[in-house]
């Protein structure tokens, strides 16, 4: 009984972070404070505390602003649900413990990151250095072991994307990777120990040709246009995490 308790607080914790996560991703795209509090998109009045809640409170408000009747975007309430539903996976595979909450954490914000650089073509540095300092708290009170294996993935993971990205700028005079995606890279090693960066470099590589190569077929376009890696590195983590030890025996680490 009390471990589905615990179950609930981590479902209503994805439910919050669903919720801040879809908030934050459009104030970044669209260049808007993080901090004052919610306003409606469609007139700006400031959204009710009963607004505010997951789900329900789009399900209240019949999907409307009571002020405008500015249509909710039914992303929102989906995005929630989805997230709702990861943090009830992660608690019955993990426990609803630290890890599982890590993890939920984790995975919400390189989703968040990911669909910046899908939808802006940009990393975000502000969620890429919460998700490293979030991890370093990880490390003082959970894993001080493994700390010495995440600086190091964190500088080398960091540092081969960005002296690749120039090597490839001095070769061919046009960019291939940006800085962002140096970042991300240097937050995985972080994450994951340096043993994680060849594997996390060859699948998230491999995950771009087949899909992004996918998606510049259907779209039409040409198979040498710029697409964001961003998105293939978060899903390779997130593959990564969910079996690792098959990635290592693949890469022999």
């Amino acid at each position: 009984m009390e471990a589905w308790g615990a179950i609930s607080l981590l479902v209503a914790l994805g439910l919050a972070l669903g919720s801040f996560g879809a908030t934050t991703a459009w104030r970044l795209k669209n260049e808007v404070d993080l901090l004052p509090p919610s306003t409606c998109e469609g007139c700006g009045h400031r959204i009710s505390p009963v607004g505010l809640f997951p789900v329900l409170g789009f399900l209240l408000l019949q999907g409307r602003c009571p002020h405008c009747g500015y249509q909710i975007p039914k992303v929102y309430p989906l995005l929630e649900a989805t997230n709702g539903l990861l943090g009830l996976s992660l608690g019955l595979w993990l426990g609803p413990g630290p890890e599982a909450v890590q993890l939920l954490v984790l995975f919400d914000g390189l989703a968040l990151l990911s669909w910046l650089d899908f939808s802006t073509g940009q990393v975000y540095t502000l969620p890429v250095v919460t998700l490293v300092l979030l991890q370093a708290l990880w490390y003082g009170f959970f894993d001080s072991g493994s700390l010495a294996d995440g600086l190091i993935g964190l500088l080398a993971g960091a540092g081969l994307f960005h002296w690749t990205a120039t090597l490839f700028l001095a070769l061919r005079g046009k960019e291939g990777l940006g800085s962002g995606d140096a970042s991300l890279l240097g937050l995985l090693g972080f994450v994951f120990g340096w043993q994680s960066l060849l594997g996390l470099v060859f699948l998230s590589a491999g995950l771009g040709i087949v899909l992004g190569g996918g998606w510049l077929w259907l779209k039409k376009g040409s198979l040498t246009a710029q697409i964001p890696f961003g998105p293939f590195l978060g899903l390779a983590a997130v593959l990564y995490r969910l079996a690792p030890a098959l990635w290592r025996s693949l890469f022999h680490f």
